[in-house]
């Protein structure tokens, strides 16, 4: 019995080293991007899997961050300045953010500064957006058309764009709770006076404690087509402009 116990452990431990042998390499350019926004020392060099053990926040530019949640890639706020069309003032350009793959958008608020380029992302990649129900709606009636008329989307496109709060709601008086990252990570959300607050919870032994803020490092080169022009950004450009 105890030999039979011992042949089916070692035919399952098999199985499972064939299959994580057999799983699919990521692609270089995902590799690359999470090299660049997490650090090649966090991150799996054949699968592009970001180590599973830690949770790691990287600023990308004004209120933007990148998170790897235990491995799970999120992103909290969207913009990003992109005058360049190649890496320059920000050592990515907001292409970086496809090839990051992450799963999913948390929103603080709908100004330009934070939430250009989540409707954009949203429809390219096809994952949910939370943010309240103000943002969503303009990022579903007013950016999106925009996108699809400007054939920065395809015709047909669609925005997973979730509610978190509703319309009109007074700070504080909506303190909810997410279960999109559960059970690696249990979320809080509520309203303030100028937008959301997500607060995130994760079980972490003391060998496992977070690392972060790790800056995006530069790349020595890299060529990137034409960047799309940012809408909210272009007009607040616009309005500045005597």
């Amino acid at each position: 019995m105890s030999r039979l116990l011992s042949t089916c452990v070692a035919a399952a431990a098999s199985l499972l080293a064939l299959s994580a042998a057999a799983k699919t390499p990521a692609t270089e350019d995902l590799v690359r991007a999470r090299n660049l926004v997490f650090g090649a020392e966090h991150v799996n060099q054949r699968t592009a899997q970001v180590d599973s053990g830690k949770v790691i926040f990287s600023w990308l530019t004004n209120a933007t961050l990148a998170a790897s949640v235990k491995g799970h890639i999120i992103l909290l706020d969207t913009f990003v300045h992109r005058a360049e069309t190649v890496p320059g003032r920000t050592p990515f350009v907001v292409e970086d953010l496809v090839s990051l793959a992450p799963e999913m958008i948390f929103i603080g608020h709908g100004h330009g500064d934070h939430a250009d380029n989540a409707a954009w992302l949203g429809g390219k990649l096809g994952i949910p957006i939370f943010a309240s129900a103000e943002t969503c709606a303009d990022l579903k009636t007013l950016d999106l058309p925009a996108l699809i008329s400007s054939a920065a989307l395809p015709a047909g496109t669609t925005l997973d764009c979730r509610n978190v709060t509703s319309f009109g709601s007074h700070p504080g008086a909506e303190i909810l709770k997410l279960t999109a990252l559960e059970p690696v990570a249990s979320i809080t959300a509520l309203r303030r006076s100028r937008g959301m607050t997500f607060s995130a919870l994760t079980p972490m032994s003391n060998s496992q404690r977070a690392v972060g803020p790790v800056s995006p490092k530069k790349p020595e080169s890299i060529t990137r087509p034409a960047t799309l022009p940012g809408l909210r950004s272009a007009m607040m450009a616009a309005m500045a402009a005597p």
